[in-house]
Formats: C-alpha cells, structure tokens, sequence
C-alpha cells in the first residue's frame, strides 16, 4: 500500500484499501515474483555479515566527509576503479528507488538483473552498469591516504555494518524470491507513464 510519494510498485493507496481487501478476499488477484540479492560482508577475510535485500545493498560512506575509493570485482574480473560517496547495488524492484534518485535506470521490476550505480562519483565518465543476474559482484573498500577509512553497508536500509579499508561485500542473486500481490490489472508501464507525466 502506497504510504508515500511516487509509489512505482504499491497499487493500493490508502483511498481503495477497503476495495483491495474486498479483493483479495475473492481471490481476485495475481502474484508476481521478485528477485532478491544476497550480500556477505568480510573483514580481514571473515564473514561478519550476511543478509538480503529486495531493494538494495548500498555501501557508502561515514563518519568525515570524504570520497571513498571502490574497486568492483565482476565475477572475479576487475570491472572499474570509482571515487565516490558510495555504491547502491539494487535490485529491478530497487531501481525505482535509491537508484533513481541519484540518476540511476528504471528497470521493470518483472526483470531479473543486478544494476550498479555510483554516488557522487568524481569523475565525468561514471554511469550505472546493469549486469545479468548471474553475476557475483565484489566491491572492495580501497586504501587512500587516510589510517582508516570510514564506510558503512546497509541492506535495504535496515541491517547495517560497519567496513574500513580492504573490507569488501560480495553481492549475487539470492535463491530466494517476494510474491508480490497484485489485485490491479494495470502494468507497471501504465503506472510509469502516470508518474512520469504527473497525472
């Protein structure tokens, strides 16, 4: 249920709920499955952290203001080196969010692939990169001139860790998958084209 503002994937606003429940009692609606990520987080080479997330895995900075240096790993091949305040691995279901705020792609959430998008990046050159989902992402927190730096991951925005230099996150498709419950026959297209024109 839309709670919020633009509301991509919530069909049901507060004003139909009732309408929506009369729905799903009748058994008048359609699932969709959403693919998850899986993220592990090591320090010194040990697992610290394990989690999913449907939306996304986000690495970012903290403490001082700083950029960070990140090196991405695509199934064990250096991909790109980026200077930046962070990196959001999202899910098709994360790109309406996180992602597309700091310029990311909308992908259809029907879709199964991982989207990687810097934050801030320094440089001109920078752009999201959408990856199959097949892919074993490695994002590594790289050594600048600083003793330590500061970094923090967080899954969807709730479980969180603390990372500093040479810690990185592996992030990969997860077996598991979200029904999500639809009882509006309209597409996420129609919902885009609504959104984006502001009607």
């Amino acid at each position: 249920m839309n709670l919020g503002t633009l509301g991509y994937l919530a069909e049901v606003d507060q004003d139909h709920l009732e309408t929506a429940l009369d729905h799903l009692v009748l058994g008048e609606y359609i699932t969709e499955e959403h693919m998850m990520l899986r993220g592990v987080v090591c320090h010194e080479g040990q697992e610290i952290l394990s989690d999913v997330a449907l939306n996304d895995i986000v690495i970012a900075r903290s403490g001082r203001i700083h950029v960070m240096d990140l090196k991405i790993y695509v199934n064990d091949r250096f991909l790109n080196e980026y200077s930046a305040d962070g990196m959001i691995i999202s899910t098709p279901t994360g790109s309406t969010g996180y992602n597309l705020s700091v310029g990311g792609p909308i992908v259809s959430p029907a879709a199964s692939l991982i989207l990687l998008t810097p934050i801030a990046p320094h440089t001109l050159n920078a752009r999201s990169v959408i990856l199959p989902d097949t892919a074993k992402i490695k994002v590594v927190i790289g050594k600048r001139k600083e003793p330590e730096e500061e970094a923090e991951v967080a899954f969807d925005g709730d479980t969180t860790a603390e990372m500093t230099c040479e810690d990185y996150v592996v992030v990969e498709k997860a077996q598991s998958t979200v029904q999500f419950v639809k009882v509006d026959q309209i597409s996420f297209l129609e919902t885009l084209r609504k959104k984006m024109s502001g009607t």
